[in-house]
């Protein structure tokens, strides 16, 4: 009996830990705009849409996304944690349409590089690493 309250006590402590450590840098994404909008993960032989991820399509006029870093890891399988994720960023669910931005981040340090769509009629602001404002700048129609 001890030693079955023994284990249970430390797989207790070792998801605790797991929890707050591992899955610490979640991706925040604020969607002002009328439409729903998700990513496509560009790996070298996948082009994977985010809308089979779990949390990964940020519907229209969400405030405060989350967007759990297991998912994010999940995403962008096999990278590592320091490695380069880049994300092709489309105003659909399904990836469908132009794309407005590109994206290169890292699962430790949040987003490094944005290179926004010239005339796609959305901007998408970084507030810090893991903290993301997608806005409408125009009338121009994405569909």
């Amino acid at each position: 009996m001890k030693y079955k309250k023994l284990i249970n006590h430390t797989a207790a402590i070792i998801l605790g830990c797991l929890s707050t450590q591992v899955f610490s840098n979640p991706l925040v994404i604020t969607n002002n705009t009328d439409h729903d909008s998700a990513c496509r993960i560009v790996r070298t032989y996948s082009k994977k849409c985010t809308d089979t991820v779990p949390n990964g399509v940020t519907p229209a006029g969400a405030q405060n996304h989350v967007i759990e870093e297991g998912n994010i890891r999940m995403a962008c399988f096999p990278k590592k944690d320091h490695e380069t994720c880049e994300a092709l960023v489309y105003m659909d669910a399904h990836c469908a349409g132009p794309e407005i931005a590109s994206v290169k981040f890292s699962i430790k340090d949040g987003v490094s590089d944005l290179t926004p769509t010239p005339n796609s009629g959305y901007s998408i602001i970084v507030k810090d690493g893991f903290n993301v404002v997608i806005n409408k700048t125009s009338s121009i129609a994405i569909k």
